[in-house]
């Protein structure tokens, strides 16, 4: 039955091969950024978007279009070319969520991680021995780095190692869609602002912080950051992350008191807390926060596992 199995996945494969062969270039980094999700589960497109937008895959080549505009374009051609599937559409007709099939997330998978791309690996912890594969010591080889399993363990790991030896890192995307917390020392915040220097994408809601960590203000790079509170105020210090696109805060505080000035961060297109949130008092004639499109509070986790638990529950 395997090998049946196995002959049966050959065209298939071999059909998805000739899909990605034949793909424009700037939408090849667009379908492997796509595995950095978990295994089936369905994930939102606007997040994807503004990844994308902060790794600097979409190029605004019309003046009549935004980033946006342009990635969901981007999109389109993949789905016109069935490597994603729709799940989900809003009401416009638009994606909404999106996922993609065991086949085609193993060859996304297989083909981001080739030597000749090197374009993005994920971390696992083995069920035998409890050791992550690759090793933490390897992460300085990668350019992005995905790990859903143990998050606490991988970073407690990598700040021991830090501490030993010097490490040139060079990661622009560190992610994780573990459902674990991570209390996060300051002295473990501080080797990460040191080590991640070319971070532009932190995904990693399973780090917690007691307040917003200011050794994140040393990346400089950084475009999109998604992380975890239990302070209710975000300080007028965040107005220090220049380059910040997309900043989306998880709190246990029932409320966020939002001290910095995010008109004046003329970068900020998007900003998402999962509670009600205050802002300070702007001028009104004020033109500054142009760029800002999204305001959102109290919204919903982007990412959801519906679709593996319809499969096997």
């Amino acid at each position: 039955m395997r090998k049946h199995d196995n002959l049966f996945q050959r065209p298939r494969r071999s059909n998805i091969l000739a899909s990605y062969n034949n793909l424009d270039s700037h939408l090849r980094p667009c379908f492997l950024y796509m595995g950095i999700f978990p295994e089936r589960s369905k994930f939102s497109v606007s997040k994807l978007i503004r990844m994308w937008i902060a790794e600097g895959f979409i190029v605004g080549g019309n003046v009549s279009l935004s980033l946006e505009e342009t990635a969901h374009d981007y999109l389109k051609s993949l789905i016109d070319r069935n490597l994603v599937i729709v799940d989900d559409r809003k009401p416009d007709g638009s994606a909404k969520t999106c996922s993609m099939n065991y086949l085609m997330y193993e060859f996304c998978k297989t083909e981001a991680g080739n030597e000749r791309e090197n374009f993005l690996e994920e971390v696992k912890k083995s069920t035998t021995d409890g050791v992550f594969h690759p090793s933490v010591d390897q992460v300085e080889k990668y350019r992005r780095v995905c790990i859903h399993d143990d998050f606490s363990r991988f970073i407690s790991k990598f700040v021991s190692l830090r501490g030993h030896r010097s490490l040139h890192v060079r990661l622009r995307s560190l992610i994780s869609h573990s459902e674990e917390t991570c209390p996060l020392k300051k002295k473990d915040v501080s080797v990460i602002g040191a080590a991640f220097k070319l971070l532009r994408v932190l995904d990693a809601k399973p780090m917690g912080f007691t307040k917003f960590p200011g050794d994140l203000y040393r990346l400089v790079l950084l475009r999109y950051v998604t992380l975890s509170l239990k302070a209710p105020v975000l300080t007028k210090d965040v107005s220090k992350l220049r380059s910040i696109q997309t900043l989306v805060v998880h709190t246990t505080s029932p409320s966020l008191k939002i001290e910095a000035d995010i008109l004046k961060m003329t970068e900020l297109r998007h900003l998402k807390t999962n509670v009600s949130a205050t802002l300070p008092k702007t001028d009104k004639k004020c033109n500054d926060g142009e760029q800002l499109q999204t305001l959102c509070y109290g919204f919903a986790s982007s990412t959801s596992n519906s679709k593996r638990n319809q499969e096997t529950g």
